[in-house]
């Protein structure tokens, strides 16, 4: 089997070609086998998404409806607590204006007396001067007359 070697290359060459192909078919296959699984595996990956979003959608919507109900509740409660609040406010503000008024006519009516009394005491006050005066007048005049005129 005396083979040159320039036919043993072309057959090497031959044979790595034919190899080469059949890894070529192979590796083809192969890859296309795994892009199929992929796009299976997105398929159904997006369709699990969707399916979660419009759960997660559903749950935000019924949260969303729930909280608003709670909302409108409190927000009545507080109207009623501060209309309550209001209504007990007007009336202690009340009972205090008719004590305030009370307490003022007590003071007007003790301040119209003591100013009764201070009027009385200062016409005495006034009386007695002027007797006083009177009284001086007479003696300036009785001692003009008895030292006549100068």
């Amino acid at each position: 089997m005396d083979i040159e070697p320039s036919e043993a290359i072309e057959s090497l060459r031959s044979d790595i070609r034919r190899v080469e192909s059949t890894l070529q078919k192979e590796l083809g296959s192969q890859i296309a086998g795994v892009r199929g699984e992929l796009a299976g595996g997105m398929s159904s990956l997006r369709g699990e998404m969707s399916g979660l979003r419009d759960e997660l959608q559903g749950e935000m919507s019924s949260l969303r409806s729930e909280l608003r109900g709670e909302m409108s509740s409190l927000r009545r409660e507080l109207r009623g607590e501060m209309s309550s609040l209001r209504d007990e406010l007007r009336g202690e503000m009340s009972s205090l204006r008719g004590e305030l008024k009370g307490d003022m006519s007590s003071l007007r009516d003790e301040l119209k007396d003591h100013m009764g009394v201070l009027f009385e005491i200062l016409r005495d006050d006034i009386r007695l001067l002027a007797e006083g005066v009177v009284s001086i007048d007479a003696k300036v005049e009785s001692l003009r007359r008895h030292d006549g005129p100068r």
